[in-house]
């Protein structure tokens, strides 16, 4: 079974993003588990960050976070791809008063981008049974509590698919929404200006696949001159 990515450019599918989601009561009932192993599938794609029960039309708390690349071996054959990461009826703890804004992007917001001010650090405590993976060094309790501080990029993506539990998306936060093309122009008007930030290029953008960004920091890069042809 397979679902669909809703997306706000569909009015139904994007009434369906903006409710509010509830409680899941039985982690192992046979549809949150073939809801979790389609949030699974989805989060092994590359340049995905994370994803949402309500962005494939689930109005349930469960998010996942992508596991990533294990490169801590170094060599090039010997990576492997990390678990990914569930979180059942997450609950906001608290988060930092310091923030940094960059770019956010989404699946349900396809080809488009826009800055978003974010937490540094954001602590959540949610509901992990014993089966599934949970970050290294979270603090738990019975039944299978869990709190943890995350920072930096996971803070921010945390942050995001959150939101995305509670009716929100990050086009909510924008002053404005920009197309992935004129975000690539922005960048390189930066460049030219010699005021970009290396650190831009760092989003949450569960849209921008990594080809993508590798591709924009190419064209950032400053061009080799070409030598002049030999006379000989």
């Amino acid at each position: 079974m397979s679902y669909k990515v809703y997306t706000v450019d569909n009015e139904k599918e994007n009434r369906a993003l903006r409710r509010k989601s509830k409680r899941v009561q039985n982690p192992q009932d046979p549809e949150m588990i073939i809801l979790r192993q389609e949030m699974d599938r989805i989060c092994n794609h590359p340049g995905v960050a994370g994803i949402a029960a309500p962005q494939l039309g689930k109005p349930v708390r469960i998010f996942a976070l992508s596991g990533g690349i294990d490169t801590s071996g170094g060599v090039s054959n010997n990576k492997r791809r990390l678990p990914n990461l569930f979180f059942y009826n997450p609950r906001l703890i608290g988060y930092s008063s310091e923030s940094t804004k960059s770019i956010e992007g989404c699946l349900s917001v396809p080809e488009r981008g826009g800055y978003v001010d974010s937490p540094n650090e954001i602590t959540i405590k949610w509901d992990c049974p014993s089966s599934f993976t949970c970050p290294a060094g979270v603090s738990g309790g019975k039944n299978h509590f869990h709190q943890y501080t995350f920072t930096g990029f996971h803070a921010r993506a945390v942050r995001h698919e959150m939101d995305h539990l509670d009716g929100m998306i990050y086009i909510d936060h924008c002053e404005k929404v920009h197309t992935n093309q004129e975000l690539e122009a922005m960048f390189e008007a930066a460049q030219a200006a010699e005021k970009v930030n290396p650190d831009d290029l760092m989003t949450v953008a569960e849209e921008a696949t990594k080809s993508e960004l590798e591709g924009m920091k190419k064209k950032r890069a400053p061009r080799k001159k070409k030598e002049p042809a030999s006379t000989k």
